[in-house]
This record gives C-alpha cells, structure tokens and sequence, in this order.
C-alpha cells in the first residue's frame, strides 16, 4: 500500500474547536477485500494544538513535499497529507473573522464540524499518526451504540482543506467518491482530487451523522474501552512529569468509572483553578502544559484541550485531540 510522508504546508486557515476526550471503545475493521491505503507522518511532528469544550478560532500552517512517485493512490495520484501547526494565538487575537463556510442542520441547531483528530501525544505536543484510508460507506461508528440522527447541509464558502467538515459521528456524505476516512477516527480526507489541499473549495454536500450528547449521570457511569489502536490513544510518555501525574490522580482520586474521572477533570478545568486568559503562550507540548497546570494556571483552548486530553490518559483513558469548528453565528435560515 502507498505510503506517505506528512510534513508541515503553509495556507490552510480555518476556526478550530474540540473535544479533547473521546472514551473510545470497539473499532471498525476495514470491509474484506478492500485495500487500505497507508498515511504515514513526518518523524518529527509539528505540535498539533486543538480546543476542548471551549470556543476559539485557530489558523493553521502546515508546509508541504512533494512524495516519491511511487507513493501514489490507484489513479496515479500522489497521496500527501499535512501535518499542523495551530497558531491559535495570533487567528484569535485578530479583530476581523473570516467566514469558512455555511450550513443548516435538520433540526435547525448549531452543530459541531470536526475536521481531524489527534492521536499521538509526546513532549512536543499533539499530532497526527499513521493510518489507515478507507473507501466507501463509513458505517457504524466505533463504540457508539445510539445517537440521534442527525442531517446536515454544507456550503463552503472561503475553506480550502483536505479534510471534510462533518458532524461526529458521521456516518455517510454526499461529498463523493473522491472522499475516504480514517476508521479509527471517522475523520474524512480527500483522495481522487488534483489540487488535494483544495478540494474544499466551492464544495456543497451533505453529511449524515449520529449525534451522541450523554447525560452528565450515563457518563458518570461508562468505563472506557480498550480500542485496538490503545497503545497509541492510551499513551502516556515515560518522561511526563511527575507533578502531572499527581495531580491527575488528586483531580480523580474520588472516581470511581472512568466517565466520573472524566468529568472530574473537566469540572477541574472549568473551576477557578484554571483562568482563561490569551496573555498565555502557545504550546501542547510539555513546557505549555506544566505552565498551564502547575505553574500560572492560565492559557486558552490551547492549554485547555492539551489538558484535558493528557490528564485522561494519565487517569487510564483513551484520547484524541480534536480539530474543526465552533457552531458559528445563526445568520436567517442557516449557520455561518
């Protein structure tokens, strides 16, 4: 299978927003007789910066290379991928926003659009990891057992990306062909399309997808699973600090289930021993982080989602980063 390089590229700007925790349980193989095709990243990824339950936009830069002809997709295309850097500091400092694109949802809501998550933690942050691309339906959602239906339509207006906008957890879209998904994720990326980096723009589709808002009591009562991709999502680095790991376990030590030491973390974060504040530097990494939990106590989504993430793993569960959109402004009939 084609293998791929995912090296930083510059132009790729949108708003960022995340969950940072997802408790991950069963995984979906890819169907029998279809060929995966393998993205791999960079050896040294760009810290990747995300937002957890907080709103906030993000611009993103990532530099590009061109593959070895051989890396190529079935209809000759070379498979790229980008790795990123969110400058979330300067795009939320700005005075102006730039619209990405417009949507409508079936029950007229806002929504959620994530565009990717990341899996992979280390000292220097948050960033993507090799995966598999699968084509075809996407199907059930890993773990997700119920969800209510949701439909959503999209417009793009001023997004170049990619990765497709959707709802977690999407089940299918109308975007074509040309468009595969991580099965670990759901994440959606674009294949059999030229200018790849584009292939957003002037896009209009629509996105089917289960949406999954347990209550604070059913989450207080769900354990995490032990997905397949574990020892990625589930990693702790050797060389944390052990001040973090502490306090990860004085935040959780009350809990009982993983989903009450979820919440107990997030209840940490949103108490008032973290303040929100933009004066903070940038950083998921472990400067940022130690910063943020041990020292000031004060950052943005940056600190925020990086934290959220690390201390779940720290406390047993699985995690990933996610990166995609706020609800945006209801503007008549739809969603900007």
């Amino acid at each position: 299978a084609p293998r791929v390089h995912r090296p930083p590229d510059i132009g790729l700007a949108f708003f960022a927003l995340g969950i940072a925790l997802v408790l991950l349980a069963a995984h979906r193989r890819a169907p029998a007789g279809r060929r995966p095709i393998r993205l791999r990243p960079p050896a040294v990824g760009a810290a990747a910066l995300a937002t957890a339950l907080a709103l906030v936009g993000a611009f993103a830069i990532a530099p590009r290379i061109p593959v070895p002809p051989s890396n190529r997709g079935s209809d000759g295309e070379p498979i790229r991928m980008s790795d990123v850097s969110l400058e979330l500091k300067r795009q939320i400092s700005q005075s102006a926003n730039s619209p990405a694109f417009d949507y409508t949802t079936d029950d007229g809501a806002g929504a959620y659009l994530r565009l990717y998550s990341l899996p992979t933690f280390s000292s220097e942050g948050w960033r993507l990891t090799d995966s598999a691309v699968q084509l075809g339906r996407i199907g059930t959602p890993p773990g997700l057992t119920s969800g209510t239906p949701r439909h959503t339509s999209v417009t793009i207006t001023g997004l170049t990306s990619e990765w497709l906008p959707a709802p977690y957890a999407p089940v299918s879209t109308s975007a074509g062909d040309r468009w595969g998904y991580l099965p670990d994720s759901l994440s959606i990326l674009a294949l059999g399309i030229p200018d790849r980096i584009s292939a957003t723009t002037g896009l209009s589709y629509t996105v089917d997808s289960l949406d999954a808002r347990p209550t604070s009591s059913q989450l207080a009562g769900s354990d995490a699973g032990t997905p397949p991709d574990a020892p990625v999502t589930g990693s702790v680095p050797s060389d944390i600090s052990p001040t973090l790991v502490r306090l990860a376990g004085e935040i959780t030590k009350d809990a009982p289930t993983a989903g009450a030491k979820a919440l107990a973390i997030l209840n940490y974060l949103h108490g008032p021993a973290c303040t929100y504040s933009l004066d903070a530097q940038p950083g998921s990494g472990y400067p940022g982080l130690e910063d943020f939990l041990l020292k000031d106590h004060s950052g943005f989504c940056v600190q925020y989602a990086a934290s959220m993430a690390i201390l779940a793993r720290i406390a047993g569960i699985p995690s990933r980063v996610a990166i995609g959109f706020t609800p945006g402004t209801r503007e008549g009939d739809h969603w900007t």
